[in-house]
């Protein structure tokens, strides 16, 4: 419903080139910044000195337009620059704003989670010089009053009240030690309680804002919070700190305030006229003004109680600032002192570009929260990048090339959601392809864990489906998990390295019945069986450790089936128990060739009729070679000794062992939904006799919901011994199977 009234109000309102011209006084003019994100210069460090960014043009033409200057959040936060100044020189910081033409910056998300001591001394700071930092519905406890001391609840600037809420949901989205004291009201009673307060005053213009996300969703947000707020508290603006990808203005039919929005890393531009005010600034007829003039107004839409409003985006500059020069050249000394020099394990034997970088830094995340796979936008990392040196990296070229200092989230995601993101050719997914993870086969129903970025984490680029519960680590940022392996950790561990243990139990039931009544003695055939009912079941568990150099596969079954036959009575019993267990090394011959393995197996068997029967043991070792033609194909053959117990006199057989195992293979998939196979065979030729013996299992399964499935088996025993005629056992059966994967890795 938001979407579809966005769709049909939108009214961007586009402007010639050039300045306004001078405005009478009951006019007001706002410039709103957004999504800045702290790139106030490139860290290059040449010749010891920072580089302007693209914020340098844009804060001169900031400060040229003279009007109120405002941003709607993280200006001075997010990149290294300014992390290193808020630490270091927060002063400068505030001076830089001040020098911008900034008179208010309302405080987002990435401002409170900046890390505390350094949040306050900027905003401290930023006072001082005149610059009011302003959270509207950010309430303190005795521990962190400090913060609410250094901000400002709202504030009025040359007859313009300026409101800044931020979402409920803001504080879940910083770190614990950044949220600790702190709490937050509704941003709609906040936002309705401070334009009371400012209408009663006497103010005639209220411009309110909020920091909340998505990007992707952040219009239709920002569109249910003007809707949500009481006739009686209405704001005349509501700005949206992350909706300037979607939209520059708009304003829904019969809902006030309109909303405005900056695009990411730009300026806007607002004319306000109070309502009352009808007649713009004369124009000549037929001029280039009078023609804005009728564009303008056909892009307004106005009600008789609404201000006019009037939002184009601003043009930067030509050159960058002089507030901006000043800070580079003061921070950047300091800056460079501690960022240029190169890094311990930085040394570079290959061309390296950003790619590559990013690469690396998601790596090093990936290894920092032991996450098994790590997800980036490619759009993380500067595509222009090139190291400085070419033979090894500095601590400023990972500035250079990252520049914004990312917190890192993470979450258990499953296999099939993970195949999915390994096809988004906009995501660096480092230790994930469509079919495999870290070189392993990929299991669509096991678990995973992810790192990622908070941008993308909380819904940037609308790259990551809703689903994973996202938690951040903290103190682990893209860069700085970089810049940690390069300069004093060394190599950087692989997951691939690591042992993977996988469990797959499964347990289906099976059932079935015939009843016979025929007092009348008739001989049709289907009258003349007898009654059965026949009931079983057969539990699988499978253990698995993969590791580089060596696999370890356990697998165990236990299969029990009693049948009752009536006139006469009879029952029936048969069960089957058996545990294999195989070592694999990996690395005695070539990865081409196939590798050494030995195996254990025993099982036992019983029958029995009434309570009559027997039951046999058998347990074998073998050594011989594994070739996996397929990741989903096993070839086993091996010299084998084998001895049998309780079937005639013990028996210890030498002889050959030969399997071919076929693990689930999926033959069709639909949706969620999916049919696999799969099958084994086991066959033994030894002793002097050359007895032969054969087990082979084939299954179908078929996904139902959940982790339950409809199975069809067949099962079959063969022997012969010498020379006489193979004796042949085959079950077939059908039944719903209950299964499950679990998997971790040592990582």
């Amino acid at each position: 419903m938001v979407l579809l009234a966005l769709a049909s109000a939108l009214l961007a309102a586009a402007s010639p080139q050039g300045a306004l011209s001078a405005q009478p006084s009951s006019e007001a003019r706002l410039v709103v910044t957004s999504g800045v994100n702290g790139d106030l210069g490139r860290p290059a460090c040449a010749g010891g000195a920072l580089l302007p960014s693209s914020f340098g043009a844009l804060s001169e033409a900031v400060r040229e337009s003279r009007a109120v200057a405002v941003d709607t959040g993280g200006l001075l936060s997010f990149s290294g620059i300014a992390r290193f100044a808020a630490a270091r020189d927060p002063d400068a910081l505030a001076k830089l704003s001040e020098g911008s033409g900034y008179r208010a910056l309302f405080v987002g998300i990435a401002d409170l989670a900046m890390p505390r001591t350094d949040a306050v001394q900027v905003w401290r700071k930023l006072r001082a010089h005149s610059v009011l930092p302003i959270a509207s519905n950010l309430r303190c406890d005795e521990s962190a009053k400090e913060v609410c001391e250094a901000v400002a609840q709202s504030a009025v600037i040359d007859g313009i009240a300026l409101v800044a809420v931020l979402p409920m949901d803001a504080l879940s989205r910083v770190g614990r030690e950044e949220a600790r004291g702190l709490s937050l009201d509704d941003p709609a009673l906040a936002i309705a309680r401070a334009t009371r307060d400012a209408r009663s005053r006497g103010i005639r213009l209220v411009v309110a804002s909020i920091d909340d996300r998505p990007a992707s969703a952040a219009a239709g947000k920002t569109l249910e919070l003007a809707a949500s707020l009481p006739a009686d508290g209405r704001p005349d603006l509501l700005l949206s700190a992350r909706a300037g990808a979607q939209v520059l203005f708009a304003r829904p039919p019969g809902v006030k305030p309109a909303l405005a929005a900056a695009p990411p890393g730009g300026a806007i531009e607002i004319l306000v006229r109070p309502a009352e005010v009808t007649d713009l600034q004369p124009a000549k007829p037929g001029s280039d003004a009078e023609r804005a003039k009728s564009e303008s107004d056909a892009q307004r839409a106005t009600s008789e109680n609404d201000a006019d409003l009037f939002v184009r985006p601003l043009v930067p500059a030509l050159a960058p600032s002089d507030a901006s020069q000043r800070f580079l050249a003061e921070v950047g000394p300091s800056f460079c002192a501690a960022f240029a020099r190169p890094l311990r394990h930085g040394h570079l034997q290959n061309p390296f570009d950003g790619e590559a970088l990013l690469r690396l830094a998601a790596a090093a995340s990936r290894a920092a929260v032991q996450a098994e796979v790590a997800i980036v936008n490619r759009a993380a990392v500067d595509p222009r990048f090139r190291p400085a040196n070419p033979s090894e990296i500095a601590a400023s070229d990972v500035y250079a090339a990252l520049p914004y200092d990312e917190p890192i989230e993470v979450a258990e995601v499953s296999g099939e959601w993970l195949s999915a993101r390994a096809k988004d050719p906009n995501l660096l997914v480092v230790g994930a392809e469509a079919k495999t993870v870290n070189g392993r086969p990929l299991e669509p129903s096991a678990t995973y864990r992810v790192a990622t970025i908070r941008f993308l984490a909380e819904g940037g680029d609308a790259a990551l489906p809703e689903g994973p519960r996202w938690t951040e680590v903290r103190n682990v940022t893209l860069r700085s998990s970089l810049l940690a392996a390069l300069d004093r950790q060394g190599p950087i561990p692989d997951p691939a390295r690591a042992v993977e243990w996988t469990l797959r139990p499964d347990l289906d039931a099976r059932f079935s019945s015939s009843t016979i009544s025929n007092p009348g003695l008739y001989s049709a055939a289907p009258l003349q069986r007898t009654s059965t009912v026949t009931g079983g079941f057969e539990a699988n568990g499978r253990l698995t450790a993969d590791s580089p150099s060596w696999l370890w596969e356990n697998a165990a079954v236990w299969r029990y089936t009693a049948t009752k036959t009536s006139a006469p009575t009879s029952v029936t019993h048969d069960d089957l128990e058996s545990l294999r267990s195989t070592l694999t090394r990996r690395t005695v011959f070539k990865a081409t060739l196939p590798q050494p393995y030995t195996e254990g197996y025993v099982e036992t068997e019983a029958a029995s009729v009434d309570g009559a029967g027997s039951r046999r043991w058998r347990g074998r070792g073998s050594l011989g070679l594994r070739e996996a033609p397929h990741p989903k194909l096993v070839l086993k053959l091996a010299f084998a000794i084998e001895r049998q117990v309780g079937d005639g006199a013990p028996r210890t057989l030498f002889g050959a062992n030969a399997q071919l195992a076929l693990v689930p293979w999926e033959l069709y998939k639909a949706g969620s939904r999916k049919v696999q196979a799969d099958a084994m065979i086991d066959a033994f030729i030894g002793g002097e006799t050359t007895q032969t013996t054969i087990r082979a299992h084939a299954g179908l399964t078929l996904d139902l919901i959940g982790p339950l499935s409809l199975v069809l088996a067949a099962d079959l025993y063969a022997e012969r011994d010498g020379g006489g005629p193979f004796g042949a056992a085959l079950d077939t059966s059908a039944g719903l199977k209950l299964r499950t994967v679990e998997r971790t890795s040592s990582f």
